[in-house]
């Protein structure tokens, strides 16, 4: 008994036609009167907790009822998409006229409802795969019988009452003694709109003898009188169904959003996606939906876009997060601005697309519209400057070191600004990276140079061009060029050089003067030989002076001190020496 089965036909291409509902053809088909004996045929559903209804599965091995085999199904063992397993046992005895024909060729056919009993929404749509399955125990014999789809035709439209799938299936290199099991994968399918209800019948019809010995036709093919068996699956009402849907808002806020929202131009606005696998509203259940995809938004009349999904989960165990359970919901969010020249009404839709299955899947899809109005207002082009000197406005800055002035320019207004320059009084080159600016964007612009004396102030003023209006803007800064300096002189009881008696008091005076165009601060006086100088303060104003002092007595021969004045400008030192 080979193991894999083979299909000629698909019936998938039916779905081209539409998609409506699905009905159960119940009754037996009688069959002719016997030609062959020594066969006995049986016909059941494999037990559905038995195997993955996502690949199809499932075995007679024993034979028991629930446990192997079912003889009648619910609609809430399954869902849309799911395949059903079915078993078509052949058992042959050893009598002569099973003996006189081996190996020899049986022809089944098997019909199965392409609409329900009740109301439509669910039908037995394709037969996948036909297969033997060697570790089924309940097969006997030499293992080289094979099982061939031969056709699949449709009697009639899908979701319409009496269409059935007729499928033919071929057994070959049957022998005696042996029990052939031959697995049928049927697909269900569904309309996501309708609801179900009633049952679905599998039906196998009847079986013929066409090949014997070999490949010595039979003709006519020899009727195998079994009767007709079927396996119908019931209550439909509570097949679950995969129930795709979107909705889309727009808010310039957090989501959810609104339907419609009205913006001004260049307004950041957040388009929020909800994709929902929930019931369709008429009692199914929902079921998962496979391998859904990332958003798609149309862009309306701007470009297109993709956004992705969070709250997806692994439903059929290949690893990736790309399906939807039953229930879930999954979301995603996109921030867009927009500028157009006019007023402008967007509308864009947005589509999600998901499967029912992993198996010859039948795509879903949900799309769902979000409109935006773009106001733009009258034109009001404006542009302003800032500028700074060194990174302020007003520093002091020591004579010869660089000068940066910097010139950050911002477009104010409400359209875009082009031909920027920027011009200093002062003669000093100023260069900008970019010439255009896009309305609220702003850029810096600078110029060197190196710092002179005294007080220095210079304006900048930028002009900018928006369609035919000029704009401008002005903004001045300055600095003061610090020469900090200081000098020091040093006296002895009064004068520069005197005698004094050995063993007299003497008396040393410093006379410190602030001689720079700064003020100066930490002013300290320290003397080569003499210790505990006092001053009266530690800072001196431009052109002050104070006078520090330090006492001792005269020792014999000649003695010659040094003072020395230190102060700090802004970090920078200064002294003076006498």
């Amino acid at each position: 008994m080979r193991r894999t089965g083979q299909k000629r036909n698909s019936i998938l291409s039916i779905f081209a036609i539409a998609l409506s509902t699905l009905t159960f053809l119940v009754g037996n088909v009688p069959m002719a009167n016997a030609q062959l004996k020594g066969v006995t045929l049986d016909f059941a559903a494999a037990e559905p907790t038995s195997y993955n209804h996502l690949v199809g599965g499932g075995r007679w091995n024993s034979g028991i009822l629930n446990t192997d085999i079912a003889r009648s199904l619910a609609g809430s063992q399954f869902k849309c998409g799911d395949i059903v397993s079915y078993l078509s046992k052949f058992e042959m005895d050893a009598s002569n006229s099973i003996t006189s024909i081996e190996p020899f060729t049986i022809s089944s056919e098997f019909n199965f409802d392409l609409d329900t009993t009740g109301q439509s929404g669910a039908i037995l749509g394709d037969v996948l795969a036909v297969s033997i399955d060697p570790s089924d125990s309940a097969q006997r014999g030499n293992g080289n019988s094979v099982a061939t789809l031969v056709s699949e035709t449709a009697s009639g439209p899908i979701f319409t009452k009496g269409s059935v799938l007729s499928a033919v299936v071929e057994v070959s290199n049957l022998e005696q003694n042996e029990v052939v099991v031959v697995r049928m994968d049927v697909k269900i399918f569904c309309d996501p709109k309708l609801n179900p209800t009633g049952n679905l019948q599998a039906l196998f019809k009847d079986a013929k003898l066409t090949f014997k010995n070999g490949s010595t036709p039979v003709t006519p093919a020899e009727p195998i009188n079994q009767g007709a068996k079927t396996v119908p699956m019931k209550e439909l009402g509570a097949l679950a169904i995969p129930q795709l849907s979107l909705v889309k808002t727009v808010t310039t806020g957090s989501c959810p959003g609104v339907k419609s929202l009205t913006v001004l131009q260049n307004t950041e606005v957040r388009y929020c996606y909800t994709v929902l696998n929930t019931t369709n509203g008429g009692g199914n259940p929902a079921a998962p939906i496979y391998n859904v995809s990332d958003i798609s938004d149309d862009g309306g009349i701007f470009a297109e876009f993709s956004v992705a999904l969070t709250g997806l989960s692994d439903q059929d165990g290949d690893g990736q997060l790309d399906d939807l359970a039953a229930g879930a919901t999954a979301t995603g969010e996109a921030v867009k601005t927009y500028n157009p020249t006019i007023d402008t009404t967007l509308l864009n839709t947005a589509t999600v697309r998901g499967f029912d299955s992993i198996i010859n899947p039948l795509e879903l899809n949900a799309t769902d519209s979000a409109t935006l109005i773009i106001e733009v207002p009258d034109a009001a082009p404006s542009i302003s400057i800032n500028k700074l000197t060194n990174g302020s406005d007003g520093p002091f800055i020591l004579v010869g070191e660089p000068v940066v002035w910097s010139y950050q320019l911002t477009n104010t207004g409400n359209r875009t600004l082009s031909n920027i320059s920027v011009i200093d009084n002062q003669g000093v080159t100023v260069v900008c990276p970019e010439t255009t600016l896009a309305v609220g964007q702003s850029i810096t612009c600078d110029a060197n140079g190196l710092a002179i004396t005294g007080p220095y102030s210079n304006t900048a003023t930028v002009s900018a061009v928006s369609e035919a209006t000029t704009v401008t803007a002005s903004d001045s800064s300055s600095y003061f060029g610090a020469a900090p300096s200081m000098t020091l002189l040093k006296k002895t009881n009064g004068v520069d050089s005197a005698e004094v008696p050995v063993g007299d008091s003497v008396t040393w005076t410093y006379l410190v003067t602030n001689t720079g165009n700064v003020a100066i601060d930490s002013v300290v006086v320290t003397d080569n030989l003499v210790s505990e100088i006092t001053c009266p303060k530690n800072t001196l104003a431009i052109a002050e002076t104070m006078t520090c002092s330090a006492t001792g007595v005269a020792d014999k021969g000649y003695y010659e001190n040094i003072g020395t004045a230190r102060a700090n400008f802004q970090g920078t030192v200064v002294s003076a020496e006498d």
